[in-house]
């Protein structure tokens, strides 16, 4: 049984330390929509090239407003390692004891991680990063989620990621950026 978020929840609140210093408290975000993404761990051959294309999408969605929100499940030390390289232009946190990813209801899935429609992404994540996407600073059996959040703090898209490469089309967060309806 999941504990799965749901459209119409409020978000539950949370502070993590944030790539570059400080804190980030989730409700002082608020005001504004926003896309929270959990993704696994800083070197995930799965996570980073979707990473890219999130960083690619914001000369788009942040005059629109929207604040995009990266949780990664591992050390801000380890984040500085290779995220960084990235120059992401929104708060990227750490949740290294995985207690936010517990709020969220974040799965775990052997059967996810091994799903063979992941592997195209796996080998542009090998290429992207080298030998540093062998090197584990989280949990690799962790699922993916992103969340579209209205300016209220209340959910309005909850996407859990059925396999690894299993991530919300972005497609679909640019139509809710420009305030389409949601699939």
């Amino acid at each position: 049984m999941h504990a799965w978020l749901e459209v119409g929840q409020v978000a539950p609140d949370f502070v993590l330390p944030a790539l570059g210093g400080g804190d980030v408290r989730l409700s002082a975000l608020r005001e504004r929509r926003m896309w929270l993404s959990f993704n696994r761990q800083s070197t995930c051959a799965i996570c980073n090239p979707r990473h890219a294309a999130v960083i690619a999408t914001q000369s788009y969605l942040a005059p629109l407003g929207i604040q995009t929100v990266i949780i990664w499940g591992s050390p801000v030390a380890d984040l500085a390692l290779g995220i960084r390289r990235q120059r992401p232009q929104y708060p990227v946190l750490a949740d290294p004891d995985d207690h936010t990813y517990a709020r969220y209801g974040l799965t775990h899935s052997l059967r996810g991680t091994r799903d063979p429609r992941n592997l195209s992404t796996i080998m542009q994540g090998f290429a992207m990063m080298g030998a540093a996407a062998l090197k584990s600073d989280g949990d690799l059996l962790r699922m993916p989620a992103e969340l579209l959040i209205g300016p209220d703090g209340v959910i309005e898209r909850a996407h859990y990621a059925a396999f690894g490469t299993n991530f919300l089309p972005l497609e679909d967060v640019i139509a809710w950026s420009q305030g389409g309806d949601l699939p």
